[in-house]
């Protein structure tokens, strides 16, 4: 009777003994005391019952996680563990994860998309989490001969936003205003704002009609550069505060506040009459 010889489970054969075969009583304990040498050698710390099933056996299949990685889960309760959900992140979030701390923080890498989409939920119950983002710049748009200049489709979780003017001017002796709006279209009604000026030897000061946060300007071809930054205080409540440099010498400060009706998802900048703007670049940054 043919007998192989056996180390591991995969150094048995089941061809042998052939069924044509006869042998001793001695080569058929061979066989068995084969078969326990593999199984003792190839699973050599099971000592009880294993209750895993192949499915879940053959997630770890081909997994490149370390062994303290996987220490790293035994600070997690089983609750904790079986109600961690974060299937709801899209592909680009979830290849940004990297581990969690012994705390339990999701920590991400310093990638440009830091967001995660989705509902996490712990012990069935959906949580609310800080979202992390980086600062996102849109695309600069030249002022020249627009009535108005719109920045749209900004996220409802932005709470702050930065408005960059670079020598902005307008046709004639419009001032100019920042509008805010919701669900696509700006609001022009119940603002509140002043702006001071002061060049060398004058100031003045001026408060808003309500219909924007006013800039300004009174000076056709009077140049306009500095940032007005927007800050969420709470719920639709906007603060906004400016500094501007123009280019005849003076300087200008302002603040003021508005309540959108909703979620604020758009600014516009304009001329608070029938100018256009026939010089310089605006461009926006939210956080």
């Amino acid at each position: 009777m043919t007998v192989e010889t056996v180390t591991y489970i995969d150094d048995l054969d089941d061809t042998y003994p052939a069924e044509s075969e006869t042998g001793t009583l001695h080569e058929g304990n061979n066989h068995i005391r084969n078969i326990k040498t593999g199984l003792l050698n190839s699973l050599p710390n099971i000592a009880g019952a294993m209750t895993a099933s192949h499915t879940e056996l053959n997630i770890l299949d081909g997994a490149t996680v370390t062994t303290a990685q996987l220490n790293a889960l035994a600070t997690l309760s089983t609750e904790e563990v079986a109600y961690l959900d974060i299937t709801t992140l899209g592909e680009s979030e979830a290849s940004k994860v990297v581990t969690a701390n012994a705390n339990h923080t999701i920590i991400l890498d310093t990638g440009s998309v830091l967001a995660l989409n989705g509902d996490l939920t712990v012990h069935g119950i959906a949580v609310a989490y800080q979202k992390l983002y980086s600062p996102t710049l849109m695309t600069a748009q030249a002022c020249s001969g627009e009535s108005a200049i719109d920045f749209t489709s900004i996220p409802a979780w932005v709470r702050k936003i930065t408005i960059m003017l670079s020598g902005v001017s307008l046709s004639g002796t419009d001032d100019m205003l920042v509008q805010l709006g919701s669900g696509g279209a700006p609001e022009s009604s119940d603002y509140s704002s002043g702006e001071s000026r002061v060049a060398a030897a004058t100031y003045g000061f001026s408060a808003s009609d309500g219909s924007g946060f006013f800039l300004y300007s009174s000076v056709a071809a009077k140049a306009e550069t500095g940032t007005v930054t927007l800050t969420n205080m709470t719920g639709n409540t906007w603060l906004a505060s400016w500094v501007l440099y123009y280019s005849n010498g003076a300087c200008a400060f302002g603040a003021g506040g508005k309540t959108l009706a909703a979620a604020l998802d758009m600014v516009r900048i304009k001329p608070d009459g029938s100018n256009t703007f026939d010089a310089g670049t605006i461009n926006v940054m939210y956080e």
